[in-house]
């Protein structure tokens, strides 16, 4: 039951929060679904590609 509520919280975060994740090298790892509605990117697009992008 803790695990629904988990992911279901980050599903939630994950559509209405602008966020991303990158690695120690600064290429993004991770995309919120907001993020690419607002930039206009898909997340094909952004993961690998500098933060600085």
């Amino acid at each position: 039951m803790k695990d629904f509520f988990k992911d279901q919280f980050f599903k939630a975060l994950e559509k209405n929060t602008i966020f991303s994740r990158a690695d120690v090298q600064g290429n993004l790892i991770f995309v919120s679904d907001k993020l690419c509605q607002i930039s206009g990117y898909s997340k094909k697009e952004l993961i690998g590609k500098k933060h600085s992008i």
